[in-house]
């Protein structure tokens, strides 16, 4: 599939729903969320028809295995997460991506993987679970 096809189809999903936040995947090792990145920031260039005011990198786990400025990933703003919603969490991404879940305590893809980094994540923002993230732009 050409980039101008994927930047296109982000394009016209952004100009329909007009979000305000745009929270997106950041480039890996990864082929797939690489081209996902750079097409989104690219569908959301100064000169697009509409643009988020804000728009943050999610964190992925898989950095730790990537090198470079780009997954150097230092995040400077934290969304607090409840009980229940790192459990739905956990539910949604067995139920979205079963062919991604590992087993064991020690694999940063198994459901106490991504609890104990949400706990991590929340006791540098000084709460029980946060999700962290990297500002890409945003106005005010």
């Amino acid at each position: 599939m050409a980039r101008r096809d994927i930047v296109t189809a982000i394009e016209r999903v952004i100009s329909k729903v007009q979000p305000d936040i745009l929270i997106c995947q950041g480039p890996s090792f990864h082929h797939d969320h690489t081209i996902v990145y750079e097409a989104t920031i690219a569908a959301t260039r100064p000169t697009a028809r509409f643009c988020p005011q804000e728009i943050y990198v999610m964190e992925n786990p898989t950095y730790v295995h990537s090198i470079g400025p780009s997954t150097d990933f230092k995040p400077d703003l934290y969304c607090r997460l409840t009980e229940e919603e790192i459990t739905q969490k956990l539910e949604r991404f067995k139920k979205c991506f079963p062919s991604q879940v590992r087993s064991g305590k020690a694999n940063y893809l198994s459901v106490d993987g991504i609890r104990s980094l949400a706990r991590y994540r929340g006791i540098e923002a000084g709460c029980e679970y946060a999700e962290a993230l990297r500002t890409y732009i945003r106005i005010i």
